[in-house]
């Protein structure tokens, strides 16, 4: 009996488990073998020309401040914004970007689009060794640890933000952050 409860508990707990596994619906890869004479394996063949080349189908879409952006005191007693910026492609996933960053802080009074920036901070992503640096790979998104001099600050900013791409497009944020030091 003992033996019986054992094996239906077991039964019980790979059930739900295997349930979720299932087969991919897309069809397998099919390869090609051809080892006749004059056939180079290690080439691909050539693609066809085509009349335009294409985009890049996963460059930035969409951007967003994420709900990590805080004020943070170092140990030294500075403020700093950590920024992190959010890209994603069209299909809605997460990816990296290449342009300019722009981050931007206004006054929390009357924040509207005529108002007057305390502190911007351009990053140039272009720049491959900047991009890799500022890129949070566990988080997949951009942190920006932006220096500010906290005393000039009122007690609650905006921060706002803008990427201009190579092509000249403009992405930028739903709405703007509020900060609260």
């Amino acid at each position: 009996m003992r033996r019986l409860v054992s094996i239906l508990l077991v039964a019980s707990w790979c059930v739900p488990i295997l349930s979720g596994c299932r087969a991919d619906d897309a069809p397998p890869l099919r390869g090609t073998s051809s080892t006749g004479p004059g056939v180079d394996m290690a080439m691909p063949a050539e693609a066809p020309p085509t009349a335009a080349p294409v985009a890049w189908p996963f460059e930035p879409a969409a951007m967003r401040l994420h709900p990590l952006t805080r004020f943070v005191r170092e140990s030294s007693g500075q403020w700093v914004i950590e920024a992190r910026v959010l890209c994603t492609d069209a299909d809605g996933v997460t990816t990296r970007a290449i342009g300019t960053m722009t981050l931007v802080i206004y006054g929390c009074d009357g924040f509207d689009e005529n108002a007057v920036p305390l502190m911007r901070w351009d990053v140039d992503l272009g720049d491959l060794a900047v991009n890799r640096q500022r890129f949070d790979a566990s988080l997949l998104m951009y942190l920006f640890r932006l220096g500010t001099d906290a005393e000039a600050l009122p007690a609650c900013v905006m921060l706002d933000a803008a990427l201009r791409t190579p092509d000249g497009r403009v992405l930028r944020p739903e709405s703007p952050v509020a900060l609260r030091r």
